[in-house]
């Protein structure tokens, strides 16, 4: 991989995030978590309200347009396409053949193309009423209603203003998407945190003088020590953050800190967030403090390089994620290391232990259940008896048998021991599995991570594949074929493009590079050389030789190259390339080349 030249250009004022590991909390500790239960009532609070907000929103566009037969039409047509997916599902299964029921499939691709149109004029019946000035009126006065109530409800939280503030924004985003918002369930995470209205520096951070936020001084070798156990030792400090007010007296939640990175001289900190994860049954501390600083432009002199994201195995078991091609002609893959998909396969395996163990466990108690006496049961296990065949959750049983330790009685001295064995059992399998998936992903964000600042700092144009990796990850419906095989979707689950290509346009923007994204329409199936398309099974040979030039290329090389062309003929002298960045994607245009008979082919 070739490194450019890189020019020093003016400053630019930026923001980035920082996160430093924490140790449980040395003072206020019940007062932090008494705030992050508060955040998860007050967000599931908010999350009511817009759920009947929404409600109230249709209910009222209802009155203002008349969708009864575009309605009952669209629901008929759901309805019987929902019974022939089924019936396709069914017939396949009974024939255990992956590509029976033909006939269904074709019929319910019909009813789902009439199911599509129902929904655009269902669509556009309600765009229309959008106009409608008494409508907006309307949804004004309900807007203003629910603000209302939104304020009510911020009163009477007992969250602190920096925890309420994270549960509003988090609840912004949700407010946006189209689907409507779910509750949360409570499992012990959550997270506290302040914001700095103005900006904080470096030097008010560890003074100890501000009574929003503070940490205790690290000493000057605490980065510079060539040892790390040295580096390790001296960078461990005391992280104050500001968890409530006695009067106008600050009250102070104290963590152990890290501080494994120092943070620039020229800083200003703007927020601080404290978060807590539970993996398995340990829990995770961190902070993660927001800053903006004066930093460098690096404009670099020219580069670019394209980048096939994909999902192969290769033959050491390691699985290539991305092909990259440059403007120089160097080429090569980034691989996510065979460990990496070895912990979460055992990860996975650690899960299915547990899911035997726990039917095991619940068909135990069933079996007891119908031999013992029920009028000696207590009566808090008698209420359950009935309801057990539908538990799904490791966690109630794990109650059950936590509360029966308490609750003892005569006669159970035998099924209480098998479950209380189960629940110790089970505890240390969930914690191995939680620590061996949090490894393998850390690992692999590591490698991505490391892979896209390589990319970033050598090249000042990257260009990626334009197309929604979402899409990939969803089960196609019946009609259009059977799913993936499961060892596919295991590649694409463990090699995550979605993330590296994050992580790479993360890495690009802090260089200061730009990123083009253009279509990826037939860059694997048109050659590179000759651009006839070629027709291959893509996911058995990963080698293809042209059957109109005879070149043999790798396709995700072939791939990446098409990328690259595609970018160089987009490109002119006097278009400007942030424009081109800025730019929707168009579809590559190909030339497919017939091939000329000769005697060899008639031959």
């Amino acid at each position: 991989m070739r490194v450019e030249l890189m020019t020093m250009a003016e400053t630019v004022r930026e923001a980035r995030v920082v996160q430093y590991g924490c140790l449980d909390p040395i003072e206020g500790g019940e007062l932090v978590h008494k705030q992050m239960r508060a955040a998860h009532r007050y967000q599931n609070s908010l999350i009511a309200l817009e759920r009947v907000r929404r409600l109230m929103y249709r209910e009222l566009r209802n009155k203002y347009i008349d969708l009864d037969a575009v309605q009952a039409r669209y629901e008929a047509l759901a309805n019987e396409l929902s019974g022939m997916r089924q019936a396709i599902t069914a017939e396949r299964h009974q024939a255990r053949r992956r590509d029976s029921a033909d006939a269904l499939a074709e019929r319910a691709r019909e009813v789902h193309a009439d199911l599509k149109h129902a929904r655009g004029e269902l669509k556009a019946a309600r765009a229309a009423v959008r106009d409608d000035p008494a409508f907006k009126t309307a949804v004004a006065e309900l807007d203003e209603r629910s603000h209302v109530l939104a304020k009510a409800l911020r009163g009477a939280t007992e969250c602190y203003w920096g925890s309420y503030l994270l549960v509003e924004a988090s609840m912004d985003q949700a407010r946006k998407a189209a689907i409507d918002p779910s509750f949360r369930r409570w499992t012990g995470e959550g997270r506290i945190g302040v914001q700095i209205q103005g900006g904080m520096s470096v030097q008010t951070l560890f003074s100890g003088e501000d009574t929003r936020l503070r940490i205790d001084p690290v000493p000057a070798d605490a980065w510079t020590s060539s040892a790390r156990s040295v580096r390790r030792k001296v960078s461990r400090t005391l992280l104050s953050i500001r968890v409530g007010s006695n009067g106008r007296a600050p009250i102070w939640a104290r963590f152990p800190l890290v501080m494994h990175r120092p943070i620039p001289p020229n800083a200003t900190i703007k927020a601080a967030v404290v978060r807590l994860r539970v993996i398995g049954t340990a829990k995770r501390w961190s902070v993660s403090l927001t800053y903006t600083h004066e930093a460098p432009s690096l404009q670099q002199r020219g580069g670019t390089v394209a980048l096939d994201l994909g999902w192969r195995k290769r033959p050491d078991a390691s699985l290539r994620v991305a092909y990259w091609v440059d403007d120089a002609g160097d080429h090569g893959e980034i691989s996510m290391p065979a460990s990496v998909r070895a912990r979460l396969r055992h990860a996975d395996g650690l899960r299915k232990i547990q899911d035997i163990n726990f039917n095991r466990a619940i068909a135990g108690l069933r079996r007891w259940l119908a031999i013992f006496p029920a009028e000696r049961l207590p009566p808090w296990l008698d209420a359950e008896r009935a309801r057990l065949g539908q538990w799904r959750s490791h966690e109630r049983l794990a109650r059950l048998v936590w509360r029966w330790k308490h609750q003892r009685f005569s006669g159970d001295v035998r099924i209480y021991d098998l479950l209380e064995r189960w629940r110790r059992k089970s505890r240390h399998l969930n914690q191995w599995e939680a620590n061996e998936r949090d490894g393998a992903l850390a690992h692999r964000r590591e490698v991505y991570r490391v892979a896209a600042s390589k990319i970033a700092r050598c090249y000042g144009t990257v260009v990626l594949e334009d197309f929604e990796l979402s899409k990939l990850k969803r089960l196609p419906a019946p009609e259009e074929g059977p799913p993936a095989r499961p060892a596919q979707r295991a590649q694409l689950h463990d090699g995550a493009p979605a993330v590296l290509r994050q992580t790479i346009e993360q890495a690009a923007t802090r260089e200061g590079g730009l990123i083009v994204k253009l279509s990826a329409m037939g860059t694997t199936s048109h050659c590179h050389a000759c651009g006839g398309l070629c027709a291959w099974d893509q996911a058995v040979d990963l080698c293809h030789e042209c059957e109109h030039c005879g070149a043999r290329w790798d396709q995700d090389h072939n791939a990446a190259l098409n990328l690259l062309h595609l970018f160089v003929r987009q490109r002119t002298d006097d278009l400007d390339l942030r424009a081109l960045a800025r730019k929707s994607a168009s579809v590559p245009k190909y030339k497919t080349r017939q091939r000329v008979s000769s005697k060899d082919d008639s031959a």
